[in-house]
């Protein structure tokens, strides 16, 4: 994979503070709640599995408030195998400019 630029580090850096942020948390749970706290790749629940969630496309990104439809639940595992495409940063990186 090609090395980040300057430009794509400080957006990440950007990205992980808003994931911990009380914001994100807020839209994670509404997000969540509308999923019936299942993952939706392999339906495992929050019983039986962490959940998180994750972004479809990047195209709302920072501002997802309103763009619920943009993201999913996911167990850690199914989130895990989701990243390992080498896709989802070219993706994460052309959105998040747009």
């Amino acid at each position: 994979m090609a090395k980040k630029t300057q430009e794509e580090e400080e957006l990440y850096r950007q990205y992980k503070k808003y994931i911990r942020s009380k914001e994100w948390k807020q839209i994670a749970q509404r997000v969540m709640e509308r999923d019936g706290w299942r993952c939706r790749c392999c339906g495992r629940t929050k019983d039986e599995a962490k959940l998180s969630v994750h972004h479809s496309t990047y195209e709302h990104l920072f501002d997802e408030q309103d763009n619920l439809g943009d993201l999913i639940t996911v167990c850690t595992t199914c989130h895990l195998c989701i990243h390992r495409n080498r896709n989802n940063w070219q993706r994460f990186r052309i959105s998040a400019k747009n």
